[in-house]
């Protein structure tokens, strides 16, 4: 293969990768926020997502 479709499927891979483990959601809200005018900054939006995570009823067992 060439270094440019090595480097392609990499960087694919890696795009994927980050979107299903949930590290891209940022860049996601970002994005659709993005035409809505004022967004929260990347320290507010993690510890939004922490509060709904852990406020919620939680019954695993």
């Amino acid at each position: 293969m060439k270094r440019r479709t090595i480097a392609v499927l990499s960087a694919r891979a890696w795009a994927w990768l980050r979107a299903v483990s949930g590290d891209d959601a940022y860049e996601v809200y970002r994005a659709g926020a993005a035409h809505v005018g004022a967004a929260l900054t990347r320290r507010e939006f993690y510890l939004d997502r922490l509060r709904r995570k852990y406020s919620r009823i939680n019954r695993c067992c």
